[in-house]
């Protein structure tokens, strides 16, 4: 029989204090000829240009010292065709396109890919495709170096928003052109994790912004964090203190449309604090009442309980909105979920082991990020050192599909992992990855292959 263990409520109430701040999320993806006209329509052929985004390798992205690479691309528009060269791609789901594999000349710097287009008797010039393979893994990326602690996607899957904690930002990549745009910057540098996510119902940023320095697992006990509200279209920015003791939020995710239950149809987002014993709670997000924090009269399933000690843990809600998953390393790397209920007495939350990350003979080592695929909502996918692995929760089935660790482990081919994966987010729209790596930058990972590309170094 499983013992249940109930944690007690904490909450408490914040000033709000007001900052500065800039945005992004303008552009794009429009036709600069005509709108695509069907040749019924149209006799005479015509040429534009279109603007697409390159999820992956992603533009002026390097893929290491390979001689082939697969493309995907999204396009604004339905096409009959698009092509490299003599190369076609094949339409994998509604304008994603893909190429498997695509020849180039090795030790090469910012190579230009001219990818083209067809709708009718239209055609199309994209942006070139702007990749590198050179030895030494960095030219054509140094002028865009930046961190990348934690990562979220714009709805249309067209801009990537991270934090870089190491130098006091959070900014927005666009995929079409590889711009890099600070949306807010910090008065002082820090060197603890930022969680970020993004509300796509108000378009809203929502950034926990550490102010404690970090380092050798010692906290300065006497300063907290600010709750950072960018809104990327009026670029309004709002900091608003929200905890005044000792604080290691690890994962943010945001309720948009208010349907997990213990949201009863307020505006909440939901966080893991790795210091407090409580572990998962919820986050007021606007109002009288901004970035107050409190308990979720949560239950624990023996073997679901959080310590004070664990290491990074991770927070995702499902597509639909009812269940959260979250991690834990102790004792052993395990998938859990957060199940919330409403009654007349109130609401409350349970928290049960819904997968041991082990499969017959492998396991995962530590968890340190967990992503939901937006396509089987039975898939997850799990960073763990320089390993990202894929978990079916319904039958238990463990796998690497991508590793950077030499000999029979190895899964795909690219640049290595470098450091800690510290989150991975899933294209909401193509079987692409995202990986931060805290200040070795950010990287994509295609999916089927298990094949890397540096995006941000």
């Amino acid at each position: 029989m499983n013992i249940l263990y109930r944690a007690s409520i904490v909450s408490f109430l914040v000033p709000i204090l007001i900052a500065c701040g800039d945005d992004t999320n303008q552009k794009k993806n429009q036709a600069t000829s005509s709108s695509l006209i069907s040749s019924s329509q149209q006799s005479v052929s015509s040429q534009g240009s279109l603007v697409v985004d390159y999820i992956y390798p992603g533009n002026y992205s390097h893929i290491g010292d390979e001689s082939k690479t697969a493309i995907i691309v999204r396009t604004p528009e339905k096409l009959d065709r698009v092509y490299l060269d003599s190369v076609e791609f094949m339409e994998v789901s509604e304008n994603i396109w893909r190429i498997s594999s695509i020849d180039l000349p090795l030790n090469t710097i910012n190579q230009k890919l001219e990818i083209k287009g067809v709708a009718g008797n239209n055609s199309f010039n994209f942006q070139p495709l702007v990749v590198s393979n050179d030895f030494s893994q960095s030219a054509g990326l140094s002028d865009r170096a930046s961190a990348s602690d934690s990562l979220a996607f714009s709805k249309d899957g067209s801009i990537v928003y991270f934090t870089g904690s190491q130098f006091g930002r959070v900014s927005a990549l666009d995929l079409a052109t590889a711009d890099i745009q600070v949306l807010y910057e910090s008065t002082q540098k820090k060197r603890t994790y930022w969680p970020l996510a993004l509300d796509y119902k108000t378009q809203n940023l929502y950034v926990i912004e550490h102010d404690n320095f970090y380092a050798g697992g010692t906290f300065d006990e006497s300063l907290g964090a600010n709750f950072i509200k960018i809104n990327v279209v009026s670029k309004e920015t709002v900091s608003t203190r929200i905890i005044n003791e000792k604080v290691n939020v690890s994962a943010l995710v945001i309720d948009s449309n208010a349907k997990y239950p213990f949201s009863k149809g307020r505006h909440l987002g939901y966080l893991v604090d790795e210091e407090s014993d409580i572990g998962l709670q919820a986050i007021l997000l606007d109002g009288e009442q901004t970035a107050a924090v409190g308990g979720m009269n949560t239950t624990y399933e023996a073997g679901a309980e959080f310590t004070s000690d664990v290491d990074r843990t991770d927070i995702a809600l499902s597509s639909d909105g009812q269940i959260i998953y979250t991690l834990k390393n102790i004792p052993e790397p395990t998938l859990l979920q957060l199940s919330s209920f409403v009654d007349e007495l109130g609401s409350s939350s349970l928290l049960t082991v819904k997968m041991p990350l082990k499969y017959m003979d492998l396991a995962v080592k530590s968890a340190t990020a967990v992503a939901l695929s937006p396509f089987n909502s039975s898939v997850v996918y799990i960073a763990d050192g320089r390993d990202i692995w894929r978990a079916n929760i319904e039958t238990g089935l463990l796998e690497v599909i991508s590793s950077s660790i030499p000999g029979n482990k190895a899964k795909g081919v690219g640049p290595d992992f470098s450091g800690t994966l510290t989150d991975i987010q899933h294209h909401p729209f193509a079987e692409v990855l995202y990986v931060s790596q805290g200040s070795f930058g950010m990287m994509a990972v295609d999916i089927e292959t298990g094949d890397r590309s540096i995006v941000i170094n």
